[in-house]
């Protein structure tokens, strides 16, 4: 694990409902080649925050990584939305 996914785990241990952090940690794990942790982080993001544009382009481009194109679509699908406005 690199030292700055590490470093962000650990800030989130103290403070794990900061989104940002989240969503920083997300886009790191995909950077990083590891879908699977960068979708899980993402969710919880989106989770705390459905409204969070990155958040749900993380989870988008982490779903579309491991080939779960039920999830590209639930996380990209209200992008659009926002978009359209």
């Amino acid at each position: 694990m690199t030292t700055a996914v590490l470093a962000l785990r650990e800030a989130l241990a103290h403070s794990p409902t900061n989104v940002p952090l989240r969503v920083h940690l997300a886009r790191s794990l995909l950077e990083a080649g590891r879908p699977d942790e960068a979708a899980i982080e993402a969710r919880a993001a989106v989770a705390h925050d459905p409204e969070r544009v990155d958040a749900r382009e993380v989870l988008g481009a982490a779903s579309a990584a491991i080939g779960d194109d039920a999830a590209l679509v639930d996380a990209w699908f209200p992008i659009r939305a926002h978009l359209a406005r």
